[in-house]
């Protein structure tokens, strides 16, 4: 509401200074003045970020990129133009007005919808200003906000740059064609994967090694690869396309716990259609990373991304990530742009379906012969602490009502963590805790190894391993980047509890806390569930009403494994 007065405010301003100041012919200069400033600050933009911004200013340099040149132009050149132009030249009072507002209104759509694209490329909130023009719906997909601009002046001043670029202002690297879509690639650039993941890379962080390509439809392909890629994947029109990216070791491209996120509104693959002057963007539909099958073989791992805030996490230094696209045959695959970063792809390779396949990789699961794990968990629990699981059997999850801590932290190694009495009430710290391994708690006498009691219930704890996750997940755990959350639903109240933490323990002793009793995690894309490894172990805490009976763990709206456990009653 604000951003939208303040709009209105702006352009009538301007129109009023062109129609009673200004006059036609003054206001024609000035309109001239900004379309000319607009175009040379578009066409400085990328040259002046990528060698000169990116490395000091890192969030700030694309919108500081953008609106320094354009506010810099613009006012160099009316300075100019008034001391060039001396004489003022009078006409019709009805031409100076309605001419000189007309004049001074478009300039103040061009200037202001420059201004509102440069905000859009700074490390701003997705909602600044009370607008937003894009948001994620409950299942992580993108679609139009609740709250856009009354006139769309970025849409307009994009729409009409992408026009001069390749017109009066033509070059070999039009704008259409090189940055499209730029509006809706503003409200991309501030969809990070976390509120403390980096909104940029660098040319030296990113390589594009290698882009294949072939065309649709793929006999040979997993049928459950095939169903996440879309409908397009059984169209002989289509074509599948692989770019794959490799990541240099940098501190600045990775989150502050070492850890890269990248999600889907930060990779844009630009293609061309002969004839065209614009480009297209398209959103990845997969990734391919590393990853360890259930036997323990290393294999190329297939992760869909069928949300607008799926993703993928890695931990390995310098890690090759794929990104997989389905594009129409007759286009052209150009660029590729990694947090808003162009790269010029090599040109594509075109592969047989056994290779593209392999580029491809595979979706881990169970072999034939394993026994399918079991569904649901159908016990109860009390505040003892006992699991609620089947016997012999490893579940997917095992839920007990406990507010233990799976390792002891010993004295002095708390960091950051806070305390109360003793016992842990909030932080994020990791730890190495000698002697632990993901199973067996280290006994560190006097260390802190419980969560502090909550007048808001009991905390209830969802145990995750390596090989329960990769069963109880399946595909889902490839999309565990989703917005929706990893819930327990309740049965008395119909409520669907968030968690607001989780410990993860890994074999190495190595123990990483995150805890915040006042903050839900909202999306499964805060828990390390994609990144899980083999011997991992992750503990995810919730806190439940006394005298609620659980039913069940849910991601977003899909069932993920049922149980029956009920909370003790308020004494």
């Amino acid at each position: 509401m604000l951003a939208n007065v303040l709009l209105l405010v702006f352009l009538a301003l301007m129109a009023y200074i062109g129609a009673v100041v200004l006059g036609f012919y003054s206001a024609l200069l000035e309109l001239l003045i900004v379309v000319i400033a607009a175009a040379l600050a578009m066409a400085l933009w990328e040259p002046i970020t990528v060698n000169f911004l990116l490395d000091p200013l890192e969030g700030y340099a694309w919108g500081l990129g953008l609106l320094l040149p354009f506010l810099i132009l613009a006012g160099v050149l009316s300075a100019l133009a008034s001391q060039l132009v001396t004489r003022k030249i009078t006409m019709l009072a009805m031409v100076d007005h309605i001419g000189g507002g007309l004049c001074g209104l478009m300039a103040g759509i061009l200037s202001a919808g420059v201004i509102v694209i440069g905000l859009g490329f700074l490390p701003l909130s997705s909602h600044f200003g009370g607008l937003e023009p894009y948001r994620l719906n409950s299942q992580g997909r993108l679609e139009p906000g609740s709250s856009r601009l009354w006139l769309p002046v970025d849409r307009l001043a994009a729409g009409y740059l992408e026009k001069v670029s390749a017109g009066a202002f033509a070059t070999q690297t039009s704008l259409g064609l090189y940055r499209p879509d730029l509006d809706e690639q503003a409200v991309l650039f501030r969809m990070r994967p976390s509120d403390k993941s980096p909104f940029v890379v660098t040319p030296k962080q990113v390589r594009t090694p290698a882009h294949l390509e072939t065309n649709l439809p793929l006999a040979n392909l997993d049928p459950k690869i095939i169903g996440t890629l879309g409908p397009d994947a059984v169209n002989p029109e289509f074509k599948i396309v692989v770019v794959e990216t490799t990541w240099h070791d940098s501190d600045s491209a990775l989150d502050p716990d070492q850890v890269l996120r990248v999600n889907t509104p930060q990779i844009r693959l630009v293609s061309w259609l002969a004839g065209s002057i614009r480009g297209q963007l398209h959103a990845p539909v997969a990734a391919v990373v590393n990853g360890v099958a259930p036997t323990g073989q290393k294999i190329r791992k297939f992760v869909p991304l069928n949300t607008a805030a799926a993703g993928v996490e890695e931990r390995d230094r310098d890690p090759l990530i794929g990104w997989v696209f389905v594009i129409p045959q007759k286009r052209e695959s150009k660029f590729l742009t990694v947090r808003f970063l162009r790269f010029d792809l090599p040109p594509a390779t075109l592969v047989d379906a056994a290779k593209m396949a392999k580029a491809i990789g595979e979706i881990p699961g169970a072999k034939p012969e394993d026994p399918a794990p079991p569904a649901a968990a159908s016990s109860s629990t009390s505040s003892s602490g006992r699991p609620a699981a089947t016997e012999n059997q490893e579940p997917g999850a095992m839920v007990t009502i406990t507010g233990k801590l799976p390792v002891t932290i010993p004295p002095g190694q708390t960091g950051s963590l806070e305390l109360r009495a003793g016992k842990l009430y909030a932080g994020e710290h990791t730890v190495q805790v000698a002697g632990t391994t993901s199973t067996t708690p280290a006994a560190v006498g006097g260390g802190v190894d419980e969560l502090a009691p909550s007048e808001n219930g009991l905390w209830v704890r969802v145990q995750v391993s390596w090989r329960g996750a990769e069963s109880l997940f399946g595909q889902v755990r490839q999309a565990a980047m989703m917005f929706s959350p990893l819930v327990i639903r309740t049965e008395k109240s119909r409520e669907n509890i968030e968690p607001v933490g989780y410990v993860l323990v890994s074999p190495t002793g190595q123990v990483r806390v995150k805890i915040d009793p006042e903050r839900p995690m909202r999306a499964a894309q805060q828990l390390p569930l994609t990144s899980l490894r083999d011997g991992e172990h992750l503990y995810v805490y919730y806190l439940i009403p006394r005298g609620e009976k659980l039913r069940a763990l849910q991601l977003g709206d899909r069932t993920l494994m049922e149980f029956a456990v009920d909370v003790e009653p308020a004494p």
